[in-house]
């Protein structure tokens, strides 16, 4: 029977063995115009893009999810879903005492768990993020992490705003190597603005 360290180090694997993929989603209202797109979020670019110096991948949503879903259902428990936004405690409904644990085993016990709760742990965040709008993919595998191909879901490379004009020779040819439009994210007076750059011929 594991002890309560060994049983807590378990979990926390267990915990690591979800990978979670998380896109933005273009808003659904025309009157937002630029403003609306996934581009266009200063909050993004500064939290997840390295402070607008990364550069954002566009995607086809119907496209991305027809070709990522089956690369992770390939892996393990897998389910894809836009993220629902609520202010209310995860653990309500998903805690479960010690000694189910000490006299079950872990592995079943977090499947259950992830097959009852998945929405609830992975799929819930606070309303203070609901401006991300975000999709995300789900999978439960025990590497450190998994590649997914988005190559044919792939529309554009958008440059962020703070981001090195030096890195564009390299978007350029990786935008030429996929046959994608390469772009340039910048703030004008607190107006979003996406500049093209056409691709070599």
């Amino acid at each position: 029977m594991p002890n309560d360290a060994e049983s807590t180090l378990r979990l926390n694997l267990l915990r690591d063995e979800f990978k979670l993929l998380s896109l933005t989603l273009d808003g659904e209202d025309p009157a937002e115009g630029t403003y609306g797109r996934g581009f266009a979020r200063s909050r993004l670019w500064e939290l997840y893009a390295g402070g607008g110096s990364g550069v954002c991948l566009v995607l086809r949503k119907d496209e991305a999810a027809s070709v990522i879903t089956p690369q992770l259902e390939a892996l393990g428990r897998a389910a894809h879903g836009r993220v629902r936004y609520a202010n209310e405690p995860t653990h309500t409904n998903v805690m479960f005492s010690f000694e189910e644990l000490f006299a079950g085993d872990v592995d079943a016990i977090a499947d259950r768990i992830a097959e009852q709760h998945l929405e609830k742990l992975f799929l819930t965040k606070n309303t203070e993020w609901e401006s991300e709008r975000e999709y995300r993919f789900i999978v439960r595998s025990p590497a450190e992490y998994e590649y997914v191909d988005v190559s044919n879901a792939l529309v554009a490379v958008c440059r962020g705003p703070e981001s090195a004009r030096e890195s564009e020779h390299a978007l350029r040819y990786f935008a030429n190597e996929f046959g994608v439009a390469i772009g340039y994210v910048e703030w004008d007076h607190n107006a979003p603005r996406l500049l093209g750059r056409p691709l070599k011929p």
